[in-house]
């Protein structure tokens, strides 16, 4: 069960990997579904409307940031002026969510749209800071931050306590690499040794991230991080997931890994990997 980001994520790569013209059925199709949909219509008006974008400032952060998540997607390539606008509200937004260990997930599911969208190829390095203060926090935490509103609102306490909700269907990578791009969903791989590393790349996703109960103030070690196995914390549902995505004939190879060590994978290490199985 994916969130509706994760859909996102890997809908967009199964598309960039079609070719030309299944590609432009698939778009055809699209237009044809959305032609009856004036909410989407005018969603897409709001989206590209400066002015609309810059008054998100004026609301209160966890509205804007359910707002961000509506209308980011729909920004359309080109417009210069709205994308302006963006990189002001988005800022203010996740420093607000970060600062605040507040909706958590939400965050997370927004960078991921800046990391994809088309329109903010050139922008992404300007978001490193906040996709580091993630990577940290699973560091620090040994689980990955998808924390809803609902369950963060103690913040005089810092308390963190987890969703019985599936986290995303990708995972961001504990190691020094960037997370992906535009690019490196697309079919032609990169030459460069430099690898943008989220699931549903070439490899198979990540993490198929499972519910986990914590609470307190985070400062715990999970020593069950470091166990291999699926009883692991974190690999209870690599099983089930491997299945689905048939390649459960690596479960094996799967079992003998540590959560820690299956975030670290990336596409050549995977196939590294497998090709020696």
């Amino acid at each position: 069960q994916w969130d509706i980001s994760g859909q996102m994520v890997a809908l967009f790569k199964m598309v960039t990997r079609v070719k030309p013209t299944q590609a432009r059925f698939l778009s055809i199709a699209l237009e044809n579904c959305l032609t009856e949909c004036a909410e989407v219509a005018l969603r897409e008006q709001e989206a590209n409307n400066p002015g609309y974008i810059s008054n998100l400032l004026n609301e209160p952060k966890e509205r804007a940031m359910d707002e961000l998540l509506l209308h980011l997607p729909l920004l359309r390539p080109g417009n210069k002026e709205a994308k302006h606008m963006y990189l002001g509200v988005l800022p203010v937004v996740l420093n607000h969510a970060l600062d605040n260990n507040l909706y958590l997930e939400k965050a997370t599911q927004l960078l991921v749209y800046i990391l994809i969208h088309p329109a903010l190829k050139e922008d992404r390095c300007t978001f490193d800071v906040w996709r580091k203060s993630l990577e940290d926090r699973i560091m620090n935490f040994g689980v990955n931050p998808a924390v809803t509103n609902t369950e963060a609102t103690d913040s005089a306490q810092g308390k963190i306590r987890r969703s019985n909700s599936l986290t995303p269907p990708f995972a961001v990578t504990p190691s020094n690499e960037l997370w992906t791009s535009q690019d490196d969903l697309s079919v032609v791989r990169r030459s460069s040794g430099r690898r943008f590393s989220l699931s549903l790349s070439e490899g198979p996703p990540l993490s198929p991230q499972s519910s986990q109960a914590s609470s307190g103030s985070g400062s715990e070690t999970h020593l069950d991080d470091l166990r291999p196995g699926f009883e692991a914390v974190g690999m209870k549902d690599v099983r089930p997931w491997l299945k689905t995505l048939r390649l459960h004939k690596y479960s094996r190879l799967f079992s003998q890994l540590t959560y820690a060590q299956m975030l670290s994978l990336t596409e050549e290490t995977f196939e590294a990997t497998v090709e020696s199985v």
